[in-house]
């Protein structure tokens, strides 16, 4: 039988704080892949990257955050980054079939075009 595979184009946007930014932004997106490590890693990751923070302005940086493993729990899929970076590639690959499975399967999120129509009715009642 000559059936065609469906085709969906999938964009990926990073937001390290998506959670964060409330409801209407975690409706944007149909899948969410969180990248975690532990808090330890965490810390010890985010004092390297910004070695002009003092080591309570990290942990109060990381404290005014969503817990990591919250995010894990809100995310479609979660990939495990507490290795190197050859880990790290490696864990990518192994969910790259489950992310396209998400995205090829039922439709998930909300479409823009009724986003933009949905927003547009709640600004007429909210004026």
């Amino acid at each position: 039988s000559n059936h065609q595979k469906k085709k969906r184009r999938v964009v990926c946007v990073d937001i390290p704080l998506l959670f964060e930014g409330g409801i209407p932004m975690r409706f944007l997106f149909g899948t969410v892949v969180v990248v975690a490590c532990s808090p330890k890693l965490q810390l010890q990751r985010l004092q390297k990257r910004n070695t002009d923070l003092s080591l309570e302005q990290c942990k109060q940086r990381i404290a005014s955050q969503i817990p990591i493993e919250e995010k894990a729990r809100r995310a479609n899929v979660v990939i495990q980054n507490n290795s190197d970076f050859d880990q790290l590639k490696s864990e990518v690959r192994k969910v790259k079939s489950e992310i396209a499975n998400i995205v090829v399967g039922k439709q998930r999120g909300i479409e823009l075009s009724w986003l933009v129509v949905g927003m547009g009715i709640l600004m007429l009642f909210v004026k």
